[in-house]
């Protein structure tokens, strides 16, 4: 309902709204987030229909964050004359300073073993008041806000460190400045930081090795793997370990594609695998730091492409014509030693039959696209604590005979 009124943008909504958001905002954060959405979006409504009025909201913490983004935003795209939070500088001064203490005990403390999710949930919503905080005092210029910027650039967040660096070069602090120049080197802040560079003209400060097209494609994969549908942090390393421009699918122009290299380490235990940067953003599941670097591209190709001609059907639903193709198929890799265990489906490309399917050849099991003439087998062989499954192996397939077909 809330971003019904919001969408609707008349002013005797917009008042609703507001009332309805600060008295009983939803939540959760993202909810919160979702509802004031329409006002991100559109720019002919009247701000004054829901400030100050939404400044209320600030009293609750899943509210507060979605709320100052909004003011910091119609502030930074000039549609309101000054800052709607600009009475409220001492209030939003002492909330960051203690939202700074907070978050300084939860970094010297353990999480809760007995409930980390909402230890997470935590720090999660208290970095984001932070960080808008810290966006919303830069914005404002009040130099009494200094002492508490100085308190977030000290903690270890980054994200945090990045929003206080700037508040404090937009108050003229040049040590500021310096902070946000080495804040660059790291992935999961390095677009932010040049974002807002290019805004206050320090682009010259940023060494040119983190505005390379190479540093941004690393960005922005680090970006996507800490979104909380995907693995929710950024990599501990990334490495951009192969470039190429290559023909695509989707794609009128050749595009420059980054493989990148990222690692995680959670005490003992790391993680690493690679993912793609350039025309996608992806990562799989499953290990492909064993592959030929071809068969990663492939990979990606092969999961991105979308053609009315290119499907699987599932062996459950195979007609008799299908199933006649698919034991071909197996009765011809059983004569070069490989046995179909399990066949997944039967896909189809371009007029192309393949069987999809587990299997076993000598002592080894895995899994296998073949079509009539040709095979990719891919054996759990051990080495990879992931292994590839048959729906990995069929884009594989795919991807090999697009990127060969489009890239002679």
């Amino acid at each position: 309902m809330l971003a019904a009124l919001a969408a609707a943008g008349q002013s005797t909504e917009l008042h609703e709204f507001a009332q309805l958001f600060a008295s009983d905002p939803p939540t959760e954060h993202q909810d919160a987030s979702t509802a004031l959405a329409p006002l991100f979006q559109r720019a002919n409504y009247d701000p004054a229909d829901v400030f100050p009025a939404l400044l209320e909201a600030l009293a609750y913490p899943q509210a507060a964050s979605p709320v100052l983004d909004l003011a910091n935003y119609l502030t930074r795209n000039r549609q309101v004359p000054q800052h709607p939070a600009h009475e409220l500088i001492p209030r939003l001064t002492s909330l960051l300073k203690g939202v700074c203490a907070q978050l300084e005990k939860l970094e010297q403390a353990p999480l809760d073993a007995t409930d980390p999710m909402k230890s997470q949930h935590r720090i999660a919503d208290s970095v984001a008041i932070a960080a808008s905080l810290c966006d919303a005092l830069g914005l404002l210029g009040d130099q009494q806000a200094k002492t508490a910027l100085q308190d977030a650039l000290h903690l270890r967040h980054r994200r945090i460190r990045v929003e206080a660096a700037v508040a404090l070069a937009r108050l003229g602090d040049d040590d500021a400045i310096v902070v946000l120049s080495q804040l660059a080197e790291y992935p999961s802040t390095r677009l932010r930081v040049i974002a807002y560079a290019e805004e206050l003209g320090l682009l010259d400060h940023i060494d040119d090795q983190w505005q390379s097209p190479a540093a941004t494609a690393e960005a922005e994969l680090a970006c996507y793997l800490a979104e909380p549908k995907h693995l929710g942090a950024a990599p501990s390393e990334m490495e951009v370990i192969d470039q190429r421009k290559l023909a695509w699918p989707s794609y009128d122009e050749p595009q420059e594609c980054y493989l990148v290299r990222f690692v995680y380490r959670f005490g003992d235990a790391v993680y690493t695998n690679l993912g793609i940067a350039g025309p996608l953003l992806h990562a799989f599941h499953v290990d492909l730091t064993q592959l030929p670097l071809d068969d990663v591209y492939a990979i990606f190709a092969g999961w991105q492409a979308e053609h009315p001609d290119i499907r699987e059907v599932p062996a459950a639903s195979l007609n008799e014509a299908h199933q006649a193709i698919a034991a071909d198929i197996a009765e011809r890799l059983s004569h070069e030693g490989v046995q179909v265990d399990q066949l997944i489906a039967l896909g189809l490309f371009l007029g192309d039959p393949a069987i999809i399917a587990t299997a076993r050849k000598d002592d080894a099991v895995g899994a296998i696209v073949a079509g009539m003439s040709d095979a990719a087998w891919f054996p759990h062989d051990g080495a990879s604590p992931r292994p590839l499954g048959p729906e990995e192996a069929w884009n594989i397939w795919k991807g090999r005979r697009m990127l060969e077909a489009f890239n002679p």
